[in-house]
């Protein structure tokens, strides 16, 4: 991450992409790593992960947008053109490769910003998948580690 350094809390931040608002929690330093939420949920779901996180990683955890404190776009409201906008959110933090963690339809948008990614798109960036089965116990699939 350049510019901005985030820092041991988890701030709230806005990005203008598209023209359009997005706002997002920021906390850490080290590789990169974008947490996106799930359906009827925000950025703010990530809080309890995010604290675990920010030791050894840079922590971005946007709400997609149109959901929570992000503008609504005119258009362009399925999951590919979310992951479009997430990687340009990315990009203007100066993260050139991430590591994707998505849960419910943040895990469609991570899909859609992997499948991106592997037609190099958007360079090499990683996917991971997390289950949420209740919000103090998380599975992780991958090879992220604390």
């Amino acid at each position: 991450m350049s510019a901005q350094k985030a820092g041991k809390t988890a701030e709230s931040r806005f990005a203008k992409i598209e023209g359009k608002k997005l706002q997002y929690l920021t906390a850490g330093e080290g590789p990169a790593v974008i947490l996106l939420h799930g359906y009827t949920q925000t950025s703010r779901m990530w809080r309890p992960l995010i604290e675990k996180l920010k030791d050894k990683f840079t922590v971005i955890a946007p709400d997609l947008p149109g959901i929570g404190d992000s503008d609504v776009p005119k258009n362009g409201s399925d999951m590919k053109t979310a992951a479009v906008r997430v990687h340009a959110l990315a990009k203007s933090l100066g993260i050139t490769n991430a590591r994707i963690v998505g849960h419910d339809i943040g895990l469609m948008v991570a899909y859609a910003y992997e499948l991106d990614a592997s037609s190099a798109r958007f360079g090499n960036d990683a996917i991971l998948k997390l289950h949420v089965a209740h919000e103090r116990r998380a599975t992780l699939t991958g090879s992220l580690t604390f």
